[in-house]
């Protein structure tokens, strides 16, 4: 089967709450389930896990302010096991979880809390969701990782765009275009190298995959 996971206003509070589904392989309900508050919740990314299942996004109350980002891992009937949320006292975004090979989670997100333009920040929970290290990522203007992989060789990858926007909401046009941007960063957050990918107008980079011949493709 698989597990659909996103947002929905059809609860009890006024903005939208997170709605996990899980359905067979024809697509028929088996059972769904919502968590929410006040505020507007999301969840943007689905793990599997051997005893259940981990998801990420953000959520706006019981944090430390504005929007954190926010992991859930719940058992395989999609009840909660636990729950954390990371952030500073600005806005932060949750993207993308993935396990990490040595064990526990990778996070990669969007705050504010660093500089006012937003830059990209990369968190290392342990299984339990605690905060092991984090690490931030950026130029002047607003920077968004959208993907990332961990190699083969434990080193880790993440794509996105740099100077540029997410979605149609928000954008800066301080900055003449936006490009691609891909970070390598050692096991524990540490920057190998990066470099930007693009011409003289916005370029954005959303998925990013390591093929079995070692290649990445973005």
């Amino acid at each position: 089967g698989f597990i659909l996971a996103g947002t929905t206003r059809n609860s009890d509070t006024s903005n939208e709450d997170i709605y996990i589904i899980k359905i067979d392989k024809n697509g028929h309900k088996i059972w769904d389930v919502k968590y929410g508050w006040p505020h507007t919740d999301v969840i943007r990314s689905v793990i599997p896990l051997s005893d259940g299942y981990l998801f990420a996004g953000e959520i706006w109350d019981y944090g430390l302010y504005d929007s954190d980002i926010y992991l859930l891992k719940t058992d395989l009937f999609g009840n909660k096991i636990w729950d954390n949320l990371y952030g500073t006292n600005s806005r932060e975004i949750g993207f993308k979880a993935i396990s990490f090979a040595s064990g526990g989670y990778l996070l990669l997100g969007h705050t504010r809390g660093y500089e006012n333009a937003g830059d990209i920040i990369l968190i290392k929970t342990n299984e339990a969701g605690d905060e092991i290290w984090r690490n931030t990522f950026g130029s002047e203007f607003d920077d968004y990782g959208l993907d990332l992989i961990q190699n083969t060789n434990g080193t880790i990858w993440i794509v996105g765009t740099k100077g540029g926007f997410f979605n149609d909401v928000h954008a800066n046009f301080k900055n003449h275009d936006a490009d691609i941007y891909l970070i390598k960063v050692d096991e524990t957050g540490n920057v190998i190298w990066e470099k930007t990918i693009g011409g003289s107008e916005h370029d954005f980079g959303y998925s990013i995959i390591q093929s079995q011949q070692n290649d990445i493709y973005i």
